[in-house]
């Protein structure tokens, strides 16, 4: 993943706060990873030692030079265009997409013909997230949410909320609100709920600065 702050660095590396290159050119912080968002609590599984099935792609640049190679999990989603204007887009999982028809974006806005694909096994399936919901990854834009996340239109208020409140409060407390949170999702608790548990707690330490 491309960093501000240190340029090029492992997914492995990439931590709570770090700034992220997401769509369009811009940094976002992290504030969560997927992790997070599992059905298990994270103390009773480590996510990142788990066999998951991946898809790796190869890409073309529209005057057929080689693109990036990238890597994803059968479930994660990205934008996918089926044009080669790649001007409308719409959210797919990395399984569906199918070699020679269709389009997806680079990290320069480049767009890009999918070549070819092959499925391999990895270990891992974490990502990081930010409040766009938007990462790049290998130099593909994608986004930080799979099949199975939760609708992405309150994901992308709870990580909105959640960048907030990051930024509102001392990083221990920040990282003490993440376990609570990771606690919440795993005993599944109401999405609507947590979203407005989280807004009020945004509210009130914006107040406090």
């Amino acid at each position: 993943m491309i960093t501000k702050h240190l340029g090029s660095v492992a997914l492995k590396d990439v931590q709570v706060g770090d700034q992220v290159l997401t769509q369009n050119g811009k940094f976002e912080s992290v504030v969560l990873f997927s992790r997070h968002w599992n059905a298990v609590a994270s103390w009773a599984r480590d996510d990142t030692a788990v066999q998951v099935e991946y898809f790796h792609f190869s890409t073309a640049f529209l005057n057929g030079t080689k693109g990036p190679e990238f890597s994803m999990s059968s479930g994660h989603l990205l934008p996918v265009f089926k044009t080669i204007t790649c001007s409308e887009s719409l959210m797919a999982p990395a399984s569906s997409l199918i070699a020679e028809r269709d389009f997806v974006v680079g990290a320069s806005g480049d767009c890009l013909k999918v070549t070819g694909s092959h499925v391999q096994r990895g270990v891992g399936a974490f990502s990081p997230l930010t409040k766009s919901t938007f990462i790049v990854v290998d130099g593909i834009v994608a986004s930080c949410l799979t099949e199975e996340s939760i609708d992405p239109r309150v994901a992308k208020v709870l990580l909105r909320v959640m960048d907030l409140v990051q930024r509102a409060v001392p990083k221990g407390f920040y990282e003490t609100l993440v376990d609570v949170l990771d606690y919440l999702l795993a005993v599944k608790v109401h999405h609507g709920f947590l979203a407005l548990c989280m807004a009020f707690l945004a509210k009130q330490f914006v107040s406090l600065r």
